[in-house]
């Protein structure tokens, strides 16, 4: 009975160490598939920011330089009225 127990014994303490080795390689993986996702996440939006603000800049000056081609002939009489150009 007690070879009976010590087997039984030895055999729950290898599947416990198979178990946590799966568990410990699993927990490694997730760890690096979490790191690879936060390097590309932070990667991704560093570029999307600086294209967002590059972006907002050229279509601002866009509205401006429209703006003006739209209103050239008021800001011109504007101008010439006032004696300021």
């Amino acid at each position: 009975m007690e070879d009976l127990l010590e087997f039984f014994a030895a055999l729950l303490e290898c599947i416990y160490h198979i178990i946590k080795g799966i568990f410990t390689f699993l927990r490694w993986i997730m760890e690096n598939i979490f790191n690879f996702f936060m390097v590309i996440g932070v990667l991704f939006c560093i570029v999307i920011a600086g294209s967002i603000v590059k972006f907002i800049f050229y279509s601002s000056l866009l509205v401006l330089v429209l703006l003006v081609c739209k209103y050239r002939k008021k800001i011109k009489s504007y101008l010439n009225k006032e004696d300021r150009f």
